[in-house]
């Protein structure tokens, strides 16, 4: 006869200890006085047989409450096992074992565990195992106090379910109604098989016309695709022919302005080299002619001479006018000879003021030539600046086009968002929704298909949307009404956990920005999704809250509630939110250039004004150089008019010493000899003059003409320049064509394979 053999607790109730009761045949019962926990050995096996009434164990709250409390020399415990063994030789129970063990184990937490031979089970398979046994947790043979009058009060059919399990028929009664129960289950899933199979039977007809059409559709579709992609290849390489005969174009333009360039420094070379002989024909010839202005006046001198001579010969050496003469010469020396002083000292100083002035106008140009060069830098970083925001602009451009034509928006969406005859429809999610460049991968891949789902006021604004797709056969749409919506968000004990861990960013759905109107769906899609920097931190966060979240890294790499992963490179079509990013990091670049082009133009004025003023400056310096050298020129022609006027007294003074002396007519040999010889000086010097200025008029007339040249070059060499600018900028619009054109070509032939 099957009978309970041994009862072994720990952490039940009072007993702090393991407890071990073995029951025999030499066991009748257990007493003790009050208090001594007859009543928990009872409270424990019913609770193993799965007893789940707290109040019924004399419990207050929750189930925790059989697990030993504590005391004050004791801990309290953390969990309560209790096992029960049955002899089970006679096979009373329907198992193959000849000893059955049962255990029960709660924990603090809550959470129970059941064990049927050491073997985790369900609660369902103790009950079904004792099922008309004749032990339960309410089975007669377990009668508690006041157990027998309640019995003996109950009404008749509560009687009869203890009469019934005493009598074996509980178990077959029981499952009577179990399988009465799938009857009626069985039934109820039949009439809802007829309802749809009848509602199906009249869809068939319409749905196997909307078969065909769909088949026709996509068939057209295919054959559409394919030729939009042979036109777009056709396209593409027009547009790559007309790319290469540009490029080379530009590299033949290149070659020919390279070569024009080097002809015009050819010419400069020559230009300059003719110059600076013009320069050194100009100094000889104005040697020259200072030699040749000497030449003249020594001539006049030695003719005066010889005409005093002539004249001083017919005086007689004992007049009185000869005395008188002397003194007057004399007189008129001392004073020549002061003027001669003072023009001495006005020379000497416009001299120097002369060469501080040229001084001054050297390094004036010096920094203009400095000025210069640094605005030929300013102005090829302008031009370079200039070609980079028109690059980004019409990049801006494109990709403004492709965010109003929707992206890779499905095309029943695009329709519904341009019905303005449907009321409540407010926009797709992605349009809604905007974060920082540094989320904007991880937002696509967080938010995947439901990017596209269409926000709407009320669900019957939804349907309405729903209808007129049907009825245009149109697609399919999915619709968030703002109503109906319900936010998701991260429980406080998990939000603790992941706030203390440094690879937590945060929740997604506080890094996006939104209108307040939208906060259910914001938080229905993104409130329970966790963001991470990298897959190792996504691992680790997953861990410790065991699995229960989703978390995304700022790469796109997925850790899914349960701990599987999803990652590697993304090759999706672009949609709006990345779209928006590259166009709102497009306009950010346009700004910076836009800034950078302001402050160039900003320091282009500021040298073209300064350089204005060093031009003002040096203009000023040259005409102040040209009067001081007019000066100059002036006061060094008085000192030798001087000079010469002193050389006149001297020698006159000496011609009537000679006369004094009776050497008058060997001086005038020597005159007349010397006169001569200066003359055929000077003759020789109006030769050079005259075979330098000849010189001098070819060399202006070569100079002109290369000048001419050079200008007709240049005006050529601008205009090649400028025809090679535009084919730049040409080149550039068809680059980034070409760029937008491969990228939609990719996208319809990776759709097409799809």
């Amino acid at each position: 006869m099957m009978y309970l053999k041994e009862i072994t607790a720990t952490g039940f109730k009072s007993f702090a200890d393991k407890l071990s009761i073995t029951l025999d045949d030499k066991v009748t019962c257990i007493v003790g006085p009050n208090g001594s926990g007859k009543s928990n050995i009872v409270d424990a096996v019913r609770w193993v047989l799965g007893e789940q009434s707290v109040k019924n164990l004399r419990g207050d709250g929750s189930m925790s409450d059989v697990i030993f409390a504590g005391s004050k020399n004791r801990k309290e415990s953390n969990v309560a096992s209790v096992s029960l063994v049955f002899d089970n030789r006679d096979h009373y129970l329907k198992i193959p074992y000849t000893e059955v063990s049962i255990k029960r184990r709660v924990y603090r937490s809550g959470e129970n565990e059941y064990f049927l031979n050491g073997e985790k089970c369900r609660l369902k398979d103790i009950t079904d195992l004792f099922l008309d046994s004749g032990i339960g947790k309410a089975a007669f043979n377990i009668i508690s106090q006041g157990e027998v009058q309640r019995i003996l009060s109950n009404s008749p059919s509560d009687r009869r379910v203890v009469f019934e399990e005493a009598a074996g028929v509980l178990k077959y009664k029981k499952r009577k109604e179990e399988a009465m129960r799938k009857l009626e289950r069985t039934r109820d899933n039949l009439d809802r098989v007829h309802d749809i199979i009848e509602e199906l039977e009249v869809q068939v007809k319409p749905l196997q016309e909307q078969s065909i059409k769909a088949k026709e559709y996509l068939e057209n579709k295919k054959g559409l695709d394919q030729y939009e992609v042979a036109l777009l290849v056709y396209d593409i390489e027009e547009k790559v022919q007309e790319y290469d005969q540009d490029k080379e174009k530009i590299d033949a333009l290149s070659q020919e302005l390279l070569m024009l360039s080097n002809q015009s420094s050819s010419r400069d070379v020559k230009i300059e080299e003719k110059k600076k002989r013009l320069l050194q024909l100009e100094k000889e010839l104005d040697t020259c002619n200072q030699t040749l202005l000497q030449l003249t006046q020594e001539v006049e001198k030695i003719n005066s001479q010889k005409k005093l001579l002539k004249e001083r010969s017919k005086y007689d050496k004992n007049s009185e006018m000869i005395q008188q003469t002397m003194r007057e010469l004399k007189e008129q020396q001392g004073k020549v000879q002061a003027e001669v002083a003072v023009l001495e000292n006005d020379i000497y100083i416009s001299q120097e003021e002369l060469n501080k002035i040229r001084k001054d106008s050297n390094d004036c140009l010096r920094e203009i030539e400095n000025q210069n060069q640094k605005k030929a830098v300013i102005e090829k970083e302008f031009a370079y600046q200039q070609k980079e925001r028109l690059k980004w602009q019409q990049k801006a451009e494109l990709l403004q086009q492709e965010i109003d034509n929707g992206g890779n928006m499905p095309n029943s969406v695009k329709v519904i968002l341009k019905q303005s005859n449907l009321k409540g429809i407010h926009d797709c999610l992605e349009n809604l929704i905007a974060t920082e460049d540094v989320y904007t991968k991880a937002l696509e891949i967080a938010l995947a298909s439901s990017k596209h789902f269409i926000v709407t006021k009320t669900s019957s604004d939804a349907k309405e949307a729903i209808s007129y797709l049907k009825q245009h056969q149109l697609g399919r749409a999915t619709f968030f009404p703002l109503e109906v919506i319900k936010p998701k968000g991260i429980d406080p004990d998990t939000m603790s956990l992941l706030k203390q861990d440094p690879n937590f960013i945060g929740v997604f759905s506080d890094l996006v920005h939104f209108d307040q109107q939208y906060r259910n769906i914001v938080l229905n899609q993104l409130g329970n999704v966790v963001v991470a920097r990298n897959l190792d931190s996504a691992n680790h966060l997953s861990q410790i809250i065991h699995q229960r979240y989703k978390i995304i890294t700022l790469d796109g790499d997925v850790v899914h509630v349960g701990g599987s992963m999803t990652g590697g490179t993304y090759y999706g079509s672009k949609s709006i939110i990345t779209l928006k990013q590259e166009y709102q990091q497009g306009i950010r670049k346009i700004t910076a250039l836009d800034q950078s082009l302001m402050q160039l133009t900003t320091d282009l004025d500021e040298l073209n004004q300064t350089i204005k003023k060093l031009e003002q400056k040096s203009y000023a310096q040259k005409a102040s150089e040209i009067a001081l050298t007019e000066t100059l020129r002036n006061r060094q022609n008085q000192f030798m008019d001087k000079k010469n006027q002193q050389e006149e007294i001297i020698q006159e003074l000496n011609s009537l010493k000679l006369v004094e002396d009776s050497a008058l007519s060997e001086e005038e040999e020597r005159i007349i000899a010397l006169y001569y010889e200066k003359v055929s000086e000077k003759e020789k010097q109006l030769a050079l003059q005259k075979s330098l200025m000849k010189e001098e008029e070819k060399i202006k007339s070569a100079i002109e003409e290369e000048e001419a040249t050079d200008r007709l070059h240049n005006v050529t060499f601008r205009s090649k320049e400028q025809e090679l600018k535009d084919l730049e900028i040409k080149v550039s619009k068809l680059d980034v064509q070409l760029d937008h054109m491969l990228n939609t070509l990719s996208r319809r032939t990776r759709h097409t394979h799809e």
